[in-house]
């Protein structure tokens, strides 16, 4: 039953944050970091796309889309993507660390080199690699900073509207429950951790 609410929960939570925005620029990127060694994250996303040759810079800051949409399939089949986003927690546990939807904050900046592999009619696939930097804070333990690396195996743009993409970040030095308020601090450097999750995102 629990899981069963969760799930509804993390629906209308994403349902909220794509169409949440205002009506003449109704867009979103959603972001779900799925697994790690504290909250499980769900966040709404802004990025500017700068083709490498070519083309102009297209942003979406949290749905609303600013500049016009470079035709990267044809100007350039790399960019950069300078990606962030402004993540919740969900309520999801960790074993039994008990974790409170709304509770953990987290602002990220993850800048990629993206470079598209293979273009269809309507559409493209593309992959991703880069850095990720992330601040923490919430109403029960002390703010904190990570930083690792992140890794888009695969994005799929369908169209002009919709997108999809798995994401894995990989931490030197992993997350842990006490940074949450939970427990004593580990002794010695903590461990490499690596997490994973998935972007969707509705353009237009």
């Amino acid at each position: 039953m629990r899981r069963a609410l969760q799930c509804c929960f993390l629906s209308a939570l994403a349902a909220g944050m794509v169409l949440g925005g205002p009506v003449d620029a109704r867009a979103g990127i959603i972001d779900l970091i799925w697994d790690m060694s504290g909250p499980q994250m769900i966040g709404k996303g802004a990025r500017c796309r700068k083709p490498v040759t070519g083309g102009e810079t297209k942003c979406n800051l949290f749905g609303i889309p600013v500049g016009e949409e470079p035709d990267i399939m044809t100007v350039s089949r790399v960019w950069v993507n300078f990606e962030g986003a402004v993540y919740t927690s969900t309520g999801k546990n960790d074993g039994d660390t008990d974790y409170e939807a709304f509770h953990t904050f987290m602002l990220s900046a993850e800048p990629l080199v993206e470079v598209a592999s293979i273009t269809f009619a309507g559409g493209r696939i593309y992959h991703g690699a880069g850095a990720a930097f992330h601040f923490l804070f919430g109403q029960d333990f002390r703010r904190f900073g990570n930083a690792g690396f992140k890794l888009r195996p695969v994005g799929v743009e369908i169209g002009d509207r919709w997108e999809f993409a798995l994401n894995f970040r990989l931490y030197p030095d992993g997350f842990g429950a006490d940074q949450f308020g939970f427990g004593p601090s580990p002794t010695g450097d903590r461990a490499f951790e690596h997490t994973w999750g998935v972007m969707g995102a509705f353009k237009y």
